[in-house]
């Protein structure tokens, strides 16, 4: 189970946050996040708040249960972005603390640019759990795999996350951060592997 500790953009040494991924053969991973946060800085959403921010999306019978919203990375937000090496074209999950998610399909970097982003039916959540200061969401690829015939070896990831605090400070942290901006979209910081 490959783990990683993710880098915050601006120095911030009172978060911590890691990741971790494990593969569910065939087709699915259950993805990890803990957040170290002994000041309790972190505003952290629960399945009982309204994200009012967040636009709903609608709702159909692959969610499984877990309603899908937009925008989610203006609240405390974790993502995935999953590429397939030698393409252009990649996925941005948000998986969210209050059990809302969301996949957005991009065929190059930020594009189409629009916003919110074109919803991606090709990789759907089967599981999200959520406590105070940790994340888990079991996700399928099964789709993905069969439409751009690749596997797990095939794809590069990159692991972030978007996190509101209590002073009204956004923080970002991610796998690594290579440009003057904090910018998850840039695939040369997705290094990580499933």
């Amino acid at each position: 189970m490959p783990s990683y500790e993710l880098e915050p953009f601006t120095l911030d040494r009172n978060i911590r946050i890691v990741a971790a991924t494990e593969i569910l053969l065939p087709f699915s991973v259950r993805v990890l996040f803990w957040m170290n946060d002994p000041e309790q800085q972190v505003i952290w959403p629960n399945a009982a708040d309204n994200l009012e921010s967040c636009i709903s999306s609608s709702f159909d019978a692959d969610d499984l249960g877990y309603p899908r919203r937009d925008y989610l990375w203006q609240h405390t937000c974790f993502e995935l972005f999953i590429g397939v090496k030698n393409q252009k074209l990649y996925r941005e999950i948000n998986l969210s603390p209050a059990r809302v998610w969301n996949c957005y399909g991009f065929d190059d970097y930020r594009t189409p640019d629009q916003l919110p982003p074109i919803i991606a039916r090709d990789i759907q959540l089967l599981e999200l759990k959520s406590q105070p200061q940790k994340l888990e969401a079991v996700l399928s690829f099964q789709q993905f795999f069969e439409e751009y015939q690749c596997g797990w070896n095939d794809l590069t990831i990159g692991i972030s996350s978007v996190i509101q605090t209590r002073q009204q400070r956004e923080l970002y942290f991610a796998l690594q951060h290579s440009g003057e901006q904090a910018d998850f979209h840039h695939k040369r910081d997705w290094i990580g592997r499933f």
